[in-house]
């Protein structure tokens, strides 16, 4: 069985859509052995690229610089050639005249996180993080929660079991693979009063580019800041850790499934939703669009944090209830059973 799955990532857009699809790329895999041909159809954004080639998967480059159209067309000429079995797009905004050549292309079309009118031609539509207004009648939706796609280590079979402390030991700032506005160097000037009897660790993603302006932050500072850079085993960290600082993108998800009490500052305008859903749930504390947000503020919120154990309590409980980490579990086998693979 071919899958091919189409999805990009460099530091403007992220790399929370590579990082999904390498989850569910790795269970399609295991699941269905060596029947499984699974290859990759990507813009070549240089961070995007590298990072799906080092999952040890094959990447059919789409150049970039291209009009819509002279994409399509080199879409068009790939597919041709591959047909796939199942095609799944995790993109935002797909237009639908692309959509339609997926589909024409393969057997099964899937659509990933997708709100625009694209979505309505795939056969399943997923959005765990984001919500679509427009449905399709008959079409078969998977909306929610449920099925967000978490690394397998998040998952509740395999997530840690984290205590939370009375005292706060460990800060973790994570603002994604990428941190296009570079939130990061921010949050780390808020964070610079903290009690230096508190480690606060910086992590740094595969396509962060704001490191010049970091460096220069941290050697003014007076107080450490630990940097770690594109760890493999993020889950392994952010269990060590009793408050993390975070956008609202796949790591938010993440941190939420293992019971990190999380601070977020929402990077994208088309975050905002999501956050406020997991705000309202009291699953994290959400202070809005980092732009709006003071320094002040930000250390105010680690600061009240800290002091106070009920809510950093309530926080993992509640988050901890609300996601299971077992969406790419359910997405891959309700695939495998609409189009066929379990014959």
């Amino acid at each position: 069985m071919k899958i091919i799955f189409y999805t990009f990532g460099d530091h403007q857009m992220g790399m929370g859509h590579v990082e999904r699809c390498r989850v569910l790329a790795d269970l399609f895999k295991q699941r269905l052995e060596k029947s499984a041909a699974i290859e990759f159809l990507s813009l070549d954004h240089e961070e995007g690229i590298k990072r799906i080639q080092g999952f040890g998967y094959c990447v059919h480059k789409i150049p970039l610089g291209l009009s819509e159209e002279e994409g399509i067309a080199r879409c068009s000429n790939i597919l041709s050639k591959e047909r796939p079995d199942i095609f799944i797009a995790d993109a935002l905004g797909v237009r639908p005249d692309k959509m339609a050549l997926f589909k024409d292309s393969s057997s099964y079309l899937v659509s990933i996180d997708d709100t625009k009118e694209g979505r309505l031609l795939a056969d399943i539509a997923i959005n765990g993080l984001y919500y679509p207004s427009e449905k399709k009648e008959g079409q078969l939706e998977l909306i929610g929660p449920e099925y967000l796609i978490l690394r397998k280590a998040c998952s509740v079979d395999n997530r840690p079991d984290i205590k939370i402390r009375p005292g706060v030991k460990r800060i973790l700032v994570a603002q994604g693979g990428s941190d296009t506005y570079g939130v990061t160097t921010k949050i780390a000037r808020a964070l610079e009063g903290i009690d230096a009897g508190v480690e606060i660790i910086l992590l740094l993603g595969s396509a962060f580019k704001h490191k010049d302006e970091l460096e220069a932050v941290l050697r003014k500072s007076g107080r450490e800041f630990k940097v770690d850079e594109d760890i493999e085993d993020v889950v392994g960290l952010f269990s060590t850790c009793d408050i993390a600082v975070t956008a609202a993108g796949q790591t938010m998800c993440e941190l939420a499934a293992i019971g990190v009490p999380s601070i977020v500052l929402t990077q994208e305008y088309k975050e905002i939703e999501t956050a406020d859903r997991f705000g309202e749930k009291n699953l994290i504390i959400n202070l809005g669009l980092s732009e709006d947000i003071s320094e002040e503020r930000i250390h105010n919120s680690v600061a009240g944090l800290i002091k106070d154990y009920g809510l950093r309590k309530s926080i993992s409980a509640a988050s901890r209830k609300a996601i299971d980490g077992l969406g790419a579990e359910r997405i891959v086998e309700i695939i495998l059973e609409k189009q066929g693979g379990n014959r």
